[in-house]
């Protein structure tokens, strides 16, 4: 924070020796030691508040990211799941569809055919006596 070296120290104890005297100096560097005290431990303080609060912010931050990619899946989820009865329903009714026409080509139809293939019979034994 402040660049204070030895020489800047022994400056300013001249100097307060000289302004305060020899026999209030030792109450005064006590009392300077301990107003710094209190400001380094105020100064650090402030810092590890500021740090938690930033650790918090940024688990607010993933918190955000994690509920909007949540309801995004959920949302892709449930768009696939629609897609998926959607599929099923269409299948199920081709297959409806299927099996009703097969069944009456099976009830309806199948008499046609078997009629239509004793004409074709008949008519082919009709040629062979030369009729």
């Amino acid at each position: 924070m402040f660049d204070v070296g030895f020489w800047e120290l022994l400056i300013i104890g001249v100097i307060a020796l000289i302004v305060v005297g020899p026999e209030r100096l030792p109450g005064l560097a006590r009392t300077v030691g301990l107003w710094v005290g209190r400001a380094r431990a105020t100064f650090h303080s402030l810092r590890d508040e500021i740090e938690r609060e930033s650790d918090l912010q940024g688990l607010r931050d993933t918190e955000r990211a994690l509920r909007e990619r949540g309801q995004e899946f959920r949302e892709s989820v449930e768009r696939t799941a629609s897609e998926v009865r959607d599929t099923a329903e269409r299948t199920r009714s081709e297959v409806e569809e299927a099996a009703s026409a097969s069944a009456e080509s099976t009830t309806g139809g199948g008499d046609s055919d078997s009629d239509a293939g004793e004409q074709n019979a008949g008519t082919e034994t009709r040629d062979r006596n030369g009729q």
